[in-house]
């Protein structure tokens, strides 16, 4: 079966502080993420103030499952509450190749 990366695309809301931000996003990696079922890996990169979140799960039902119950996490809340809403864009895309 063919992994599948949620790739998620946002920018912060103004005046939000990176550090506090990092911090949030470590805390839900370690207590969320990493104890959902079928994580594999995460990766969260920045260019200017265009910051994308990578996630690789072993099925698309594993992907959707951990996002529809990450909203009722307060550590989502948390983590959520520095994402300029309007400037986030998300999707699940079926890997095709990894090299």
């Amino acid at each position: 079966m063919a992994k599948v990366m949620e790739f998620v695309q946002f920018k912060l809301k103004e005046g939000a502080s990176v550090t506090d931000f990092l911090t949030a996003s470590d805390k839900f990696q370690k207590d969320y993420l990493t104890k959902c079922k079928g994580y594999i890996t995460r990766t969260l990169a920045l260019k200017d103030d265009m910051w994308v979140d990578c996630v690789i799960w072993e099925t698309m039902d594993n992907a959707q499952k951990a996002m529809e119950e990450a909203y009722e996490s307060p550590l989502f809340t948390d983590f959520g509450s520095f994402l300029d809403i309007e400037n986030c864009e998300a999707q699940h895309l079926v890997v095709q190749r990894t090299y």
